[in-house]
C-alpha cells in the first residue's frame, strides 16, 4: 500500500498530462495491476468528465460584488 501512496500523489499530474513518459508508463503499469488505484483513477475521470459537461456558469453581478466585498474584508482582517 505504500506504493499506492506514491502513485496517489501523482494523480493530478497524471490526469493533467504533466508526467514524463517514464513516469506515465510507471503510473499506468501500477494502475493496471492495482484494482484500488484503477478504481480511484476511473472515478476521478468520471467526475472530471461530468464537470466538463456542466458548461459555464454565469454568476449574477450582485453575487460577484458580494463575493468581492467578502474577500476584500477577509484579506483586510488577515493583514491586521
Amino acid at each position: 500500500m505504500k506504493e499506492c501512496e506514491h502513485f496517489k500523489k501523482l494523480l493530478c499530474d497524471y490526469l493533467d498530462g504533466e508526467l514524463s513518459k517514464e513516469q506515465c508508463a510507471e503510473f499506468e503499469k501500477h494502475i493496471d495491476n492495482c484494482t484500488n488505484c484503477d478504481e480511484i483513477i476511473n472515478n476521478l475521470k468520471d467526475i472530471i468528465d461530468e464537470c466538463k459537461n456542466q458548461g459555464t456558469l454565469t454568476i449574477p453581478e450582485h453575487m460577484k460584488m458580494s463575493l468581492k466585498t467578502y474577500i476584500k474584508e477577509k484579506i483586510r482582517i488577515k493583514g491586521e
